[in-house]
């Protein structure tokens, strides 16, 4: 598969998480049907909504596009062609399932309904947009050229020329 193809799955994933979180956390906001106990209204949606956006950007455009961009290298350093299954490795694989763990228990933990509805609206839409964000990088980000590694080093500037 080439680069570009397994950069757009990789992408593809992280959009599709986008959605459930978006699917997840936008009944909380009461900006969609859902099965939950308290949805924001009124100004404290719109506050929760600016706090995620905040995170969201702020998030996607420091660690999560860093984190895309890393993942980019990772695959361009397979080769331009390289097997489906290098798309994801164990690593990552490991810290999906323990963002989904965390997400299950923040939804299913007994707590306070109305607290719960502020962490799910800022957490979820939040985290949701550094994926779009950082989705953007992996699909359409563009990397340094790799340096080649044979080059013969560079000779030390003389210092006692300039004296």
């Amino acid at each position: 598969m080439s680069l570009q193809g397994r950069r757009y799955i990789y992408a593809g994933i992280w959009l599709f998480a986008t959605c459930i979180l978006f699917s997840r956390g936008l009944p909380y906001l009461g900006l969609a049907p859902g099965d939950v106990e308290v949805s924001l209204g009124g100004t404290d949606r719109w506050l929760a909504l600016a706090i995620a956006v905040v995170i969201g950007i702020l998030k996607g455009s420091t660690v999560l596009r860093k984190s895309g961009l890393k993942s980019v290298a990772r695959m361009r350093a397979q080769g331009e062609h390289a097997p489906a299954h290098t798309i994801i490795n164990i690593p990552t694989v490991a810290l999906i399932a323990v963002m989904v763990c965390l997400g299950i228990a923040i939804r299913t933990t007994d707590y306070d309904a109305t607290i719960k509805a502020w962490v799910i609206a800022i957490l979820y839409p939040g985290i949701g947009l550094a994926l779009l964000i950082g989705a953007r990088s992996i699909a359409f980000g563009t990397l340094p050229e790799p340096q080649p590694t044979d080059a013969p080093p560079e000779p030390p500037a003389d210092s006692s020329a300039s004296s």
